[in-house]
């Protein structure tokens, strides 16, 4: 047999899982309230279960919001449009994105509402990169502790570790990173090709001999 035979006979007894994991940071649009927010993100993800599994881990604390989600790459992108549409988040930046994982992290996807004292963050000042890796991890590691313990409420074992408030929202203000719209624009739209051909006058004939 051939190397493709024996990746193809690997595959069709354990197949190789291809999702996208994603983490954003968020504040809530002018007028929306936590119920409002909480409510958008459950409906999308509903939606989004019934094509493919959706796993993640949805943080609010107060008006700001931070989102790691596992889904296929269709889908991932998908939430984000939908979430647009919905209006119901204000400034939005993506922290992190992985493509083509071939497993998960999350069983499921949750929702947490957290609380931490407020403190003063400036991002910029930090290397924004290493801060938000920082955070990715951190809440991989929230996740991994919750599942160890069996707690379904974050702040029981976890509440040294959510991240502040005030420390999701700076991420939202930092130009490090893709706002949703530039996000979108760069992975959602259609791509659209122009030859040089095409930007000369006149149009030239192309013949095959």
């Amino acid at each position: 047999p051939t190397l493709l035979d024996a990746i193809d006979a690997r595959v069709s007894v354990n197949p190789r899982q291809s999702v996208t994991r994603l983490m954003y940071a968020a504040t809530f649009a002018e007028g929306a309230n936590d119920v409002k927010v909480s409510a958008d993100h459950s409906e999308l993800v509903d939606e989004l279960a019934a094509e493919a599994a959706f796993t993640g881990v949805l943080v609010m604390n107060e008006k700001a919001v931070l989102h790691l989600y596992e889904a296929p790459c269709d889908q991932a992108l998908s939430f984000l449009a939908k979430l647009k549409a919905k209006a119901c988040v204000g400034e939005l930046r993506v922290l992190f994105s992985s493509e083509d994982c071939p497993d998960r992290l999350m069983n499921e996807w949750s929702e947490h509402r957290v609380s931490r004292a407020a403190e003063t963050v400036d991002i910029d000042a930090e290397d924004p990169v290493d801060a938000s890796f920082e955070l990715y991890s951190t809440l991989l590691k929230i996740y991994e502790r919750m599942a160890k313990f069996n707690d379904a409420d974050m702040m029981k074992s976890n509440a040294d570790f959510v991240p502040s408030a005030e420390r999701i929202a700076a991420f939202t203000k930092s130009d490090k990173f893709m706002s949703l719209d530039e996000y979108l624009d760069f992975f959602h739209a259609p791509i659209h090709l122009e030859l040089g051909s095409e930007k000369v006058w006149p149009i030239q004939q192309f013949m095959l001999a």
